[in-house]
């Protein structure tokens, strides 16, 4: 009995991983088309439409570090009157600390340098 217990819980438990799993593929790609459009916006120099993209392929992956790097570009490149508080470089660390490559000159050249 306890055998077949085991078996019930175990199927169980791989169904809901599974459902986990497409749960994050699904999000996953939510945040890759949010991160496109936001490009596309970026491209035509509409930082604000650009960063609510950003914010929302954010909102359905917060490990998304493209769309962390696309956002601090963005802002950066938008008034930065209206975002005085913006801490660029903690973006920059996200975005890398989730797979973004940032090369040191660009680093530089915004401003920031990265401790590990």
């Amino acid at each position: 009995m306890k055998k077949y217990v085991l078996i019930i819980v175990c199927l169980l438990l791989s169904i809901k991983l599974g459902a986990q799993t497409d749960s994050t593929k699904l999000n996953r790609s939510k945040a890759i088309e949010y991160n496109l459009k936001g490009v596309e916006f970026q491209k035509n120099k509409e930082y604000k439409e650009a960063i609510r993209c950003f914010n929302k392929a954010l909102e359905a992956d917060s490990t998304f570090g493209e769309a962390y790097y696309n956002r601090a570009i963005s802002i950066v490149n938008s008034n930065p009157k209206e975002y005085i508080n913006f801490d660029k470089c903690n973006e920059f660390k996200k975005a890398i600390k989730y797979g973004k490559a940032v090369s040191k000159e660009e680093l530089f050249f915004y401003g920031c340098t990265l401790k590990y």
